[in-house]
């Protein structure tokens, strides 16, 4: 009993080093401010507003608590819960434990950005939840419990066999439907589909960079870039080496040599 609810606090250990990992190079800013932009929400000094920092801390502790579960493998509400709870308590830990040492190099005005860029006063302000030192620490603490005991929490529910069975038969429901959809695009309306995909496709090109704003459309572009080298690598270095390799094989004549008697 003890070796999973040990497995469960070492998950929660490495999602909170993971949290702090993130902290120190602004993937929290960063996902709050993606998230403000959709909401429409305003930045304060390009810095979302604090209750994005909370989603994000809450979704980071969900799927810590939900990883322990999974990798508890309980088979009780309750037990889910407990290793939930588990590792949401050891996540905590240590993000109460750093949540403070921000708070110190806050209060005595200790610029660390000629270590860190990220870590401004202001970074370190809306990273505490906009709240004063302590309640800030505690704050985040409580955040990374409440969410990992919610994941476990929803693991356990998932589990349920009532649960089970109408995730089954959803399941079942969404595959005939997928089915039925792919009949159709590849019967006799399969050029519409294709159209219509395309005009879908022109209009997303069009528009989503005109909403996004030049930031987005760089890391898009850049993304895009490196996906177009990693396909090129993949036909040059994949497909030519796949054919050289089946061109020069071992001849039915002379199976002691390599030679190119296939091409």
């Amino acid at each position: 009993m003890k070796k999973p609810f040990l497995q469960s606090l070492r998950v929660g250990l490495i999602f909170g080093i993971v949290h702090i990992f993130l902290v120190l190079i602004g993937f929290n800013s960063l996902v709050g401010t993606l998230l403000a932009r959709i909401s429409g929400a305003p930045l304060v000094h390009s810095l979302p507003p604090a209750r994005f920092m909370v989603v994000y801390a809450l979704l980071l502790a969900l799927w810590a608590g939900f990883g322990a579960a999974r990798q508890a493998r309980a088979k009780t509400l309750g037990g889910s819960l407990a290793h939930g709870a588990a590792a949401g308590l050891a996540s905590a830990v240590l993000a109460f434990a750093f949540s403070l040492g921000l708070s110190w190099f806050l209060i005595h005005r200790v610029d660390f950005r000629q270590y860190l860029a990220v870590l401004s006063f202001d970074f370190i302000r809306v990273t505490l939840f906009n709240l004063a030192p302590l309640n800030g620490a505690l704050a985040v603490a409580g955040t990374f419990l409440t969410g990992a005991t919610l994941g476990g929490l929803l693991t356990g529910v998932f589990n349920l066999a009532i649960v089970r069975s109408g995730l089954q038969q959803a399941k079942g429901f969404l595959a005939a439907l997928q089915q039925r959809f792919s009949s159709l695009t590849h019967g006799k309306y399969r050029l519409v589909f294709f159209i219509l995909g395309l005009v879908l496709l022109a209009a997303a090109v069009i528009l989503l960079p005109l909403k996004w704003g030049s930031y987005w459309n760089y890391v898009t572009g850049t993304v895009g870039l490196y996906v177009v080298l990693g396909l090129g690598l993949n036909i040059i270095v994949g497909l030519s080496v796949y054919r050289v390799s089946w061109c020069w094989g071992t001849s039915p004549s002379s199976p002691s040599a390599l030679t190119p008697w296939r091409c």
